[in-house]
This record gives C-alpha cells, sequence and structure tokens, in this order.
C-alpha cells in the first residue's frame, strides 16, 4: 500500500483562520456557560472580541453553525475521554454521583462545559436498565 502523501501546510491565512474560529469558539463557550444556548449572541461575542458581530459571518456562516461546531468539538472530546478511559487497566468501579466521569480524571469534556457535571442531580438517580 503507498504512503499517504503528506499534507500541505497551512497558509498563514488559514492559519489566522483556524486562530479567529478558535477565539471565536472559545467567547461562545464562556457565553453558554453564562446564559445557556438561548443567551449565546454572535453580535455579544463579536463585542467581546472587539469586532463588529457581522465580521464573525466569514468564520461561521450563521449562529446555528457555531453551535452546531461546540456540539461536534463537545463529542469529539468526550470519544477521546472515553477511549482513553477504556485503554487504561481496571480500576475497583467509583461510586456516587459522577462516577462514570471519574476515570479519566478530567471530566468528559477537556474543559469544555459539560452539561453532564453543570446539572443539579438527585443522589438517588439510577440509570435505566439496559432492553
Amino acid at each position: 500500500m503507498p504512503a499517504m502523501p503528506a499534507p500541505e501546510p497551512l497558509t498563514m491565512r488559514e492559519r489566522y483562520r483556524a486562530q479567529v474560529r478558535g477565539e471565536v469558539k472559545q467567547a461562545a463557550l464562556s457565553q453558554l456557560a453564562e446564559s445557556g444556548p438561548a443567551g449565546l449572541s454572535v453580535s455579544a461575542i463579536g463585542k467581546q472580541l472587539g469586532v463588529s458581530g457581522p465580521a464573525l459571518y466569514r468564520y461561521f456562516a450563521s449562529r446555528d453553525e457555531l453551535l452546531t461546531e461546540l456540539v461536534i468539538d463537545a463529542y469529539a472530546d468526550l470519544t477521546d475521554a472515553l477511549r482513553a478511559a477504556a485503554s487504561q487497566p481496571a480500576s475497583p468501579a467509583p461510586t456516587g454521583p459522577g462516577r462514570w466521569l471519574s476515570r479519566t480524571g478530567t471530566g468528559c469534556c477537556s474543559g469544555r462545559r459539560c452539561l453532564a457535571t453543570t446539572r443539579t442531580r438527585n443522589d438517588s438517580w439510577t440509570p435505566p436498565k439496559p432492553r
């Protein structure tokens, strides 16, 4: 099987675009943590970053596209955490709320706002039985 060719290095413009998109996502995550999805405002993100809100539409076609990318990133982080947990040797099962997050030691979202850890839960909650 032939070797895959090395990817071409990113141009300066592509690196800048990736950097700005990352900064927009970080600002959006902080807004989500404060006010939830309904409070996410592209104009407020632009104001926080020192640009106009409409300028951000060069990087994300819509508010929904931004939210979708944040969800995709969260799922990618969760996948990485689950793979890391699966590769570790088995240990005694932890107990109590959040027990399914504790194997990695870092939670499931690598610093992103994790809905599972920010919700108030009843300690007596048990997962549904498999069918």
